[in-house]
């Protein structure tokens, strides 16, 4: 073989190989857009605010929180599913934004719009009062409200979210029939709350110590570490177990290399001690689940959220 010829099969290799270099090794090289369709100072909103630096920092690029509130988080978690799959702009997103949401209305997404990256947390469900409150139990509320039904109001984040599916749960479960006022965010509806709006309300744990509000029992199947004198709705003689989760997407389409990229980064982060405090000081456990096991968990978690909707008769017209 002469000269020429070999360098002309060394080129046609080096070509061969440069073509096959993957194409996102540089991901990320510009900041990348967090969407948390909640308004900022809310459980979910306090989750990703832990999560954005140690995951940059994991990354190697900045990540701006972008706070996109409104129809019980459809708004943003909307954009997020519109916005290009190229791994720039990602969703931050509780449970019922994408679990409960497109079962009662048309949307222009669906459990299907997005690329499951990873669980971060799974977050236990709390009934909480103001600390001022005259009821000391669950058993208070329900006989106040059937003493006076529908002028007790409970909050919620939105019609379908995990806060009015415990309203649902526990109205049925008791045969009760509360008010309802549904409002943008946790911290909006805790406000209400404190103001005098409504008297009673349900999200994740760590809303107890955030905003120095009164528990009165747990939706957990059993009794939470941080608040080991707060019985279970179970033990009360109500069957019912809610949690919340929160979990990290990308839009459809997005490049495998960069959804591998992000899951493999998603996971250092939740792993990183520093994550582990900050979420413990939320009382928040981390409990990560990755790629094809997250997505298997999210389309269970939307068909068991779409029976209780049916049976609740509030599922959206087929």
């Amino acid at each position: 073989m002469n000269i020429s010829k070999c360098y002309r099969l060394f080129a046609s290799g080096l070509m061969i190989l440069t073509m096959s270099t993957p194409l996102y090794a540089a991901y990320p090289d510009k900041p990348i857009t967090l969407i948390v369709a909640w308004g900022a100072g809310g459980a979910t909103d306090a989750m990703a605010r832990a999560v954005q630096p140690i995951l940059a920092k994991k990354l190697g690029a900045d990540i701006v929180i972008k706070n996109i509130s409104g129809a019980s988080g459809t708004i943003g978690t909307a954009e997020a599913a519109n916005a290009q799959p190229d791994g720039y702009t990602l969703l931050f997103s509780a449970s019922g934004t994408l679990t409960t949401q497109p079962h009662l209305r048309t949307l222009p997404y669906s459990v299907d719009s997005f690329e499951a990256i990873g669980r971060v947390a799974v977050v236990s469900m709390v009934t909480v009062v103001t600390k001022d409150s005259k009821f000391n139990s669950i058993n208070d509320v329900i006989a106040q409200v059937k003493a006076n039904p529908g002028k007790l109001k409970m909050a919620s984040t939105g019609a379908g979210t995990i806060p009015h599916l415990a309203i649902l749960s526990l109205s049925k479960a008791a045969d009760i029939k509360p008010g309802h006022v549904p409002y943008t965010s946790a911290a909006l509806a805790v406000k209400a709350m404190m103001g005098g709006e409504v008297e009673v309300f349900s999200d994740q744990s760590q809303i107890v110590s955030q905003f120095d509000l009164k528990p009165l029992a747990a939706w957990s199947g059993k009794r939470l570490k941080e608040f080991p004198d707060l019985p279970t709705m179970k033990e009360l003689g109500f069957d019912i177990e809610i949690s919340n989760w929160v979990g990290l997407f990308a839009p459809k389409g997005t490049p495998q290399a960069i959804v591998d990229k992000l899951a493999t980064a998603l996971q250092q982060t939740v792993e990183d001690p520093a994550l582990i405090e900050s979420m413990s000081k939320l009382k928040v456990q981390v409990d990560f689940l990755k790629l094809k096991d997250f997505s298997a968990y999210v389309k269970n978690e939307s068909n068991k959220n779409e029976s209780l909707l049916k049976e609740a008769g509030i599922i959206k017209q087929q």
